[in-house]
Protein backbone atom coordinates (compact mmCIF):
# COMPACT_ATOMS: atom_id res chain seq x y z
CA UNK A 1 0.00 0.00 0.00
CA UNK A 2 1.61 3.40 -0.74
CA UNK A 3 1.26 5.09 2.37
CA UNK A 4 1.05 8.54 2.69
CA UNK A 5 4.00 9.05 4.66
CA UNK A 6 5.65 8.07 1.52
CA UNK A 7 3.71 10.58 -0.48
CA UNK A 8 4.94 13.44 2.21
CA UNK A 9 8.66 12.26 2.20
CA UNK A 10 8.28 12.87 -1.91
CA UNK A 11 7.61 16.22 -1.11
CA UNK A 12 9.26 17.51 2.23
CA UNK A 13 12.90 15.99 1.84
CA UNK A 14 13.62 17.42 -1.58
CA UNK A 15 10.97 19.49 -2.89
CA UNK A 16 12.18 19.79 -6.13
CA UNK A 17 13.22 16.42 -6.97
CA UNK A 18 10.55 14.53 -5.19
CA UNK A 19 7.53 16.81 -6.82
CA UNK A 20 8.97 15.31 -10.29
CA UNK A 21 8.99 11.59 -9.00
CA UNK A 22 5.49 12.23 -7.96
CA UNK A 23 4.61 13.92 -11.23
CA UNK A 24 5.85 11.18 -12.89
CA UNK A 25 4.31 8.71 -10.87
CA UNK A 26 0.65 10.34 -11.16
CA UNK A 27 0.86 10.83 -14.79
CA UNK A 28 1.88 7.15 -15.54
CA UNK A 29 -1.54 6.11 -13.04
CA UNK A 30 -3.77 8.46 -15.21
CA UNK A 31 -2.70 7.19 -18.08
CA UNK A 32 -3.18 3.57 -17.50
CA UNK A 33 0.59 2.86 -18.27
CA UNK A 34 0.66 0.49 -15.30
CA UNK A 35 0.98 -3.90 -15.02
CA UNK A 36 -1.90 -5.41 -13.97
CA UNK A 37 -0.48 -6.31 -10.44
CA UNK A 38 0.33 -3.05 -10.27
CA UNK A 39 -2.93 -1.92 -10.79
CA UNK A 40 -4.52 -4.20 -8.86
CA UNK A 41 -2.24 -2.92 -5.46
CA UNK A 42 -3.32 0.44 -6.26
CA UNK A 43 -7.01 -0.12 -6.66
CA UNK A 44 -7.20 -2.17 -3.65
CA UNK A 45 -9.36 -0.57 -0.80
CA UNK A 46 -9.29 -1.03 3.11
CA UNK A 47 -13.29 -2.37 3.87
CA UNK A 48 -15.13 -1.01 6.78
CA UNK A 49 -19.18 -1.82 7.22
CA UNK A 50 -20.78 1.50 9.10
CA UNK A 51 -23.84 0.53 11.05
CA UNK A 52 -26.73 2.27 9.81
CA UNK A 53 -29.74 3.77 12.14
CA UNK A 54 -31.86 2.07 10.15
CA UNK A 55 -30.40 -1.10 10.41
CA UNK A 56 -28.14 -3.11 8.50
CA UNK A 57 -24.44 -1.59 7.51
CA UNK A 58 -23.08 0.89 5.02
CA UNK A 59 -20.32 -0.47 3.15
CA UNK A 60 -17.11 1.67 3.16
CA UNK A 61 -13.98 1.35 1.20
CA UNK A 62 -10.86 3.82 1.45
CA UNK A 63 -8.81 3.56 -1.59
CA UNK A 64 -5.02 4.17 -2.05
CA UNK A 65 -4.02 7.62 -0.87
CA UNK A 66 -1.76 8.28 -4.11
CA UNK A 67 -4.72 6.63 -6.57
CA UNK A 68 -7.02 9.14 -4.97
CA UNK A 69 -4.81 11.64 -5.45
CA UNK A 70 -4.60 11.28 -9.30
CA UNK A 71 -8.43 10.48 -9.15
CA UNK A 72 -9.21 13.86 -7.89
CA UNK A 73 -6.79 15.94 -10.06
CA UNK A 74 -8.86 14.15 -13.15
CA UNK A 75 -12.22 14.99 -11.69
CA UNK A 76 -11.19 19.00 -12.01
CA UNK A 77 -9.10 18.89 -14.89
CA UNK A 78 -11.98 17.41 -16.92
CA UNK A 79 -14.84 18.97 -14.78
CA UNK A 80 -16.60 20.81 -17.49
CA UNK A 81 -16.22 17.24 -19.90
CA UNK A 82 -18.22 15.36 -16.59
CA UNK A 83 -20.58 18.66 -16.61
CA UNK A 84 -21.72 18.92 -20.04
CA UNK A 85 -22.16 14.81 -20.39
CA UNK A 86 -24.66 14.22 -17.33
CA UNK A 87 -26.60 18.14 -16.68
CA UNK A 88 -29.47 18.21 -16.96
CA UNK A 89 -30.50 15.03 -15.41
CA UNK A 90 -27.37 13.93 -13.39
CA UNK A 91 -26.39 17.11 -11.03
CA UNK A 92 -23.77 14.91 -8.50
CA UNK A 93 -20.58 14.68 -11.23
CA UNK A 94 -18.73 17.86 -11.36
CA UNK A 95 -21.32 19.97 -10.70
CA UNK A 96 -20.82 22.54 -8.44
CA UNK A 97 -23.69 23.81 -6.25
CA UNK A 98 -25.12 20.24 -7.58
CA UNK A 99 -27.48 19.81 -4.28
CA UNK A 100 -28.82 23.58 -4.09
CA UNK A 101 -29.47 23.35 -7.94
CA UNK A 102 -31.95 20.62 -7.28
CA UNK A 103 -33.12 21.55 -3.54
CA UNK A 104 -34.28 25.39 -5.17
CA UNK A 105 -35.02 24.14 -8.36
CA UNK A 106 -37.50 21.75 -6.92
CA UNK A 107 -39.12 24.45 -4.52
CA UNK A 108 -39.62 26.65 -7.53
CA UNK A 109 -41.07 24.16 -9.59
CA UNK A 110 -44.26 23.51 -6.75
CA UNK A 111 -44.19 26.99 -6.19
CA UNK A 112 -45.51 27.51 -9.50
CA UNK A 113 -47.18 24.29 -9.92
CA UNK A 114 -48.55 23.31 -6.90
CA UNK A 115 -50.62 20.65 -7.95
CA UNK A 116 -47.79 18.51 -9.13
CA UNK A 117 -46.04 15.75 -7.21
CA UNK A 118 -42.32 14.88 -6.25
CA UNK A 119 -41.65 11.69 -5.99
CA UNK A 120 -38.28 10.84 -3.72
CA UNK A 121 -36.97 7.35 -4.32
CA UNK A 122 -34.43 5.86 -3.16
CA UNK A 123 -32.11 2.58 -4.63
CA UNK A 124 -31.20 -0.36 -2.90
CA UNK A 125 -27.14 -0.41 -2.55
CA UNK A 126 -26.63 1.36 -5.63
CA UNK A 127 -23.03 1.77 -6.40
CA UNK A 128 -22.85 -2.03 -5.37
CA UNK A 129 -25.19 -3.25 -8.07
CA UNK A 130 -25.28 -1.18 -10.84
CA UNK A 131 -24.48 -3.43 -13.86
CA UNK A 132 -20.69 -3.04 -14.71
CA UNK A 133 -21.82 -3.86 -18.32
CA UNK A 134 -24.18 -1.06 -18.67
CA UNK A 135 -21.49 1.46 -17.40
CA UNK A 136 -18.93 0.57 -19.81
CA UNK A 137 -21.61 0.55 -22.29
CA UNK A 138 -22.26 3.97 -21.28
CA UNK A 139 -18.51 4.99 -21.18
CA UNK A 140 -18.08 3.99 -24.96
CA UNK A 141 -20.63 5.97 -26.23
CA UNK A 142 -19.34 8.73 -24.04
CA UNK A 143 -17.17 11.99 -25.35
CA UNK A 144 -13.56 10.35 -26.18
CA UNK A 145 -12.15 12.28 -23.41
CA UNK A 146 -13.84 10.26 -20.72
CA UNK A 147 -12.15 7.28 -21.68
CA UNK A 148 -8.66 7.65 -19.61
CA UNK A 149 -10.60 9.01 -16.79
CA UNK A 150 -11.53 5.26 -15.32
CA UNK A 151 -8.22 3.11 -15.20
CA UNK A 152 -9.65 1.05 -12.31
CA UNK A 153 -13.22 2.71 -11.13
CA UNK A 154 -11.93 3.34 -7.34
CA UNK A 155 -12.39 6.88 -6.32
CA UNK A 156 -14.25 7.85 -9.50
CA UNK A 157 -16.66 5.43 -9.01
CA UNK A 158 -19.21 8.04 -8.28
CA UNK A 159 -19.13 9.16 -11.58
CA UNK A 160 -18.99 4.99 -13.01
CA UNK A 161 -22.32 5.07 -11.25
CA UNK A 162 -23.18 8.29 -12.52
CA UNK A 163 -22.47 6.30 -16.21
CA UNK A 164 -24.95 3.19 -15.45
CA UNK A 165 -27.87 5.30 -13.97
CA UNK A 166 -27.45 7.76 -16.21
CA UNK A 167 -28.35 4.96 -19.20
CA UNK A 168 -31.97 4.55 -17.18
CA UNK A 169 -32.35 7.93 -16.55
CA UNK A 170 -32.02 9.25 -20.35
CA UNK A 171 -34.41 6.29 -21.76
CA UNK A 172 -36.81 7.36 -19.22
CA UNK A 173 -36.85 11.26 -20.03
CA UNK A 174 -37.12 10.23 -24.18
CA UNK A 175 -40.56 8.21 -22.98
CA UNK A 176 -41.38 11.30 -20.54
CA UNK A 177 -41.12 14.60 -21.72
CA UNK A 178 -43.27 16.24 -19.21
CA UNK A 179 -41.65 15.33 -16.19
CA UNK A 180 -38.33 16.39 -14.57
CA UNK A 181 -35.89 13.69 -13.36
CA UNK A 182 -33.15 15.72 -11.47
CA UNK A 183 -30.61 13.17 -9.91
CA UNK A 184 -27.67 13.47 -7.64
CA UNK A 185 -26.08 10.53 -7.47
CA UNK A 186 -28.65 7.61 -6.73
CA UNK A 187 -30.76 10.38 -5.06
CA UNK A 188 -33.37 10.29 -7.84
CA UNK A 189 -36.80 12.86 -8.13
CA UNK A 190 -39.60 12.84 -10.69
CA UNK A 191 -41.40 15.80 -10.99
CA UNK A 192 -44.47 16.45 -12.91
CA UNK A 193 -48.16 16.28 -13.33
CA UNK A 194 -49.36 13.36 -11.22
CA UNK A 195 -50.78 10.88 -13.47
CA UNK A 196 -48.21 11.45 -15.39
CA UNK A 197 -45.22 10.76 -12.68
CA UNK A 198 -46.81 7.93 -11.95
CA UNK A 199 -46.48 6.53 -15.69
CA UNK A 200 -42.85 8.02 -15.33
CA UNK A 201 -41.99 5.79 -12.71
CA UNK A 202 -42.95 2.37 -13.91
CA UNK A 203 -40.86 3.34 -16.71
CA UNK A 204 -37.50 4.47 -14.36
CA UNK A 205 -38.47 1.31 -12.41
CA UNK A 206 -38.59 -0.85 -15.77
CA UNK A 207 -35.40 1.06 -17.20
CA UNK A 208 -33.38 0.46 -13.56
CA UNK A 209 -33.68 -3.23 -13.12
CA UNK A 210 -32.24 -3.25 -16.62
CA UNK A 211 -29.05 -1.84 -15.49
CA UNK A 212 -29.12 -4.08 -12.26
CA UNK A 213 -30.37 -1.24 -10.02
CA UNK A 214 -33.72 -1.72 -7.64
CA UNK A 215 -36.53 0.62 -5.92
CA UNK A 216 -36.98 0.15 -2.32
CA UNK A 217 -40.52 1.20 -1.66
CA UNK A 218 -40.40 1.42 1.40
CA UNK A 219 -37.58 4.48 1.65
CA UNK A 220 -39.73 6.27 -1.29
CA UNK A 221 -41.78 9.40 -0.50
CA UNK A 222 -44.46 11.05 -2.67
CA UNK A 223 -45.73 15.00 -1.74
CA UNK A 224 -47.60 17.51 -3.06
CA UNK A 225 -48.21 21.12 -2.21
CA UNK A 226 -52.12 20.85 -2.13
CA UNK A 227 -51.96 17.20 -0.91
CA UNK A 228 -52.64 13.91 -3.23
CA UNK A 229 -55.93 12.66 -3.28
CA UNK A 230 -56.89 8.94 -1.37
CA UNK A 231 -57.60 7.24 -4.29
CA UNK A 232 -54.20 7.46 -5.17
CA UNK A 233 -52.76 4.16 -6.49
CA UNK A 234 -49.07 4.46 -5.67
CA UNK A 235 -47.08 1.53 -5.58
CA UNK A 236 -46.76 -0.67 -2.38
CA UNK A 237 -45.16 0.49 0.74
CA UNK A 238 -44.59 4.52 -0.50
CA UNK A 239 -45.04 7.08 2.27
CA UNK A 240 -47.43 9.80 1.42
CA UNK A 241 -46.00 12.65 3.38
CA UNK A 242 -48.36 15.99 4.11
CA UNK A 243 -46.21 18.13 5.24
CA UNK A 244 -43.39 18.28 3.13
CA UNK A 245 -40.06 16.39 2.03
CA UNK A 246 -36.31 16.41 3.23
CA UNK A 247 -34.20 15.84 0.39
CA UNK A 248 -30.04 15.93 0.09
CA UNK A 249 -30.11 17.29 3.65
CA UNK A 250 -32.05 19.73 3.16
CA UNK A 251 -36.15 20.63 3.55
CA UNK A 252 -38.74 21.32 0.56
CA UNK A 253 -41.80 22.44 1.42
CA UNK A 254 -44.03 25.67 2.50
CA UNK A 255 -42.07 27.86 4.73
CA UNK A 256 -43.48 26.68 8.04
CA UNK A 257 -41.86 22.73 7.10
CA UNK A 258 -39.24 24.53 6.07
CA UNK A 259 -37.96 26.94 9.19
CA UNK A 260 -38.78 24.17 11.39
CA UNK A 261 -36.95 21.21 9.97
CA UNK A 262 -33.99 23.89 9.79
CA UNK A 263 -34.13 24.53 13.53
CA UNK A 264 -34.96 21.27 14.62
CA UNK A 265 -32.05 20.15 12.65
CA UNK A 266 -29.72 23.03 14.29
CA UNK A 267 -30.81 21.84 17.93
CA UNK A 268 -29.70 18.27 17.32
CA UNK A 269 -26.24 19.08 16.05
CA UNK A 270 -25.97 21.77 19.02
CA UNK A 271 -26.83 18.40 21.57
CA UNK A 272 -23.93 16.52 19.65
CA UNK A 273 -21.30 19.40 19.79
CA UNK A 274 -21.13 19.18 23.44
CA UNK A 275 -19.70 15.66 23.41
CA UNK A 276 -16.91 16.81 21.58
CA UNK A 277 -14.42 17.75 24.38
CA UNK A 278 -14.84 14.03 25.68
CA UNK A 279 -13.02 12.92 22.60
CA UNK A 280 -9.50 11.74 23.90
CA UNK A 281 -7.82 13.16 20.50
CA UNK A 282 -7.85 16.67 20.30
CA UNK A 283 -6.90 16.52 16.47
CA UNK A 284 -10.21 14.17 15.78
CA UNK A 285 -12.09 16.67 17.93
CA UNK A 286 -11.16 19.33 15.89
CA UNK A 287 -11.60 17.96 12.76
CA UNK A 288 -14.95 17.15 13.38
CA UNK A 289 -15.42 20.59 14.14
CA UNK A 290 -14.04 22.46 11.66
CA UNK A 291 -15.28 20.08 8.87
CA UNK A 292 -18.47 18.82 9.95
CA UNK A 293 -20.46 20.91 12.76
CA UNK A 294 -19.17 24.22 11.41
CA UNK A 295 -20.56 23.52 8.00
CA UNK A 296 -23.65 22.60 8.87
CA UNK A 297 -25.38 25.72 9.15
CA UNK A 298 -23.56 27.09 6.10
CA UNK A 299 -25.34 24.20 4.17
CA UNK A 300 -28.76 25.25 5.34
CA UNK A 301 -28.13 28.62 5.01
CA UNK A 302 -27.61 28.35 1.51
CA UNK A 303 -30.83 26.23 1.39
CA UNK A 304 -33.11 28.19 3.08
CA UNK A 305 -34.46 31.37 3.17
CA UNK A 306 -33.85 32.85 6.29
CA UNK A 307 -36.06 33.83 9.36
CA UNK A 308 -35.80 35.70 12.60
CA UNK A 309 -36.52 32.36 14.23
CA UNK A 310 -33.59 30.42 11.86
CA UNK A 311 -31.50 33.98 12.70
CA UNK A 312 -31.59 33.29 16.50
CA UNK A 313 -30.42 29.60 16.06
CA UNK A 314 -28.19 30.27 13.55
CA UNK A 315 -26.56 32.86 16.51
CA UNK A 316 -26.99 29.81 19.43
CA UNK A 317 -25.51 27.86 17.05
CA UNK A 318 -21.72 30.26 16.85
CA UNK A 319 -22.18 30.76 20.09
CA UNK A 320 -21.79 27.01 20.99
CA UNK A 321 -19.20 26.63 18.44
CA UNK A 322 -16.88 29.18 19.94
CA UNK A 323 -17.43 27.70 23.65
CA UNK A 324 -16.39 24.37 22.34
CA UNK A 325 -13.53 25.54 20.71
CA UNK A 326 -12.24 27.49 23.74
CA UNK A 327 -13.04 24.03 25.51
CA UNK A 328 -10.83 22.15 23.36
CA UNK A 329 -7.88 25.03 22.89
CA UNK A 330 -8.24 25.74 26.87
CA UNK A 331 -7.47 28.91 26.47
CA UNK A 332 -9.96 30.69 28.09
CA UNK A 333 -12.69 32.97 26.76
CA UNK A 334 -11.99 34.52 23.20
CA UNK A 335 -13.64 37.87 24.12
CA UNK A 336 -9.96 39.41 24.40
CA UNK A 337 -8.98 41.89 21.49
CA UNK A 338 -6.52 38.70 20.37
CA UNK A 339 -9.23 35.83 20.74
CA UNK A 340 -11.95 38.49 19.00
CA UNK A 341 -8.89 38.60 16.02
CA UNK A 342 -8.18 34.48 15.88
CA UNK A 343 -12.22 33.98 15.87
CA UNK A 344 -12.26 36.42 13.07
Amino acid sequence: MFAVDALRALLYEDSTSGFDVLFQICTHVAQGHLSLAAARLLGASCLLAIEKDSGGVRPIAIGEALYRLVARSLSLQFRATFSDHFEPWQFGVATRGGCETIVHGLQAIVDLHPDWMVLQLDIQNAFNTVSREAIFHELRSAPSTLDPLFPFGDSLGGALFALGHLRALRATVLQHPNCIFPSYADDTHIVGPVDQVLLAFHTLQDQLASVGLTIQPAKCTAWSPHGLPPSLSLPKGFYVSTIGLRILGAPLGPDSFVQTYAVETLQEALQSLHDLPLLADLQVAFGLLVHCFARRPLYLLRMTVPSLALLAAYGDFDRALLGILEALLRTGSFSSIEGRLAVR
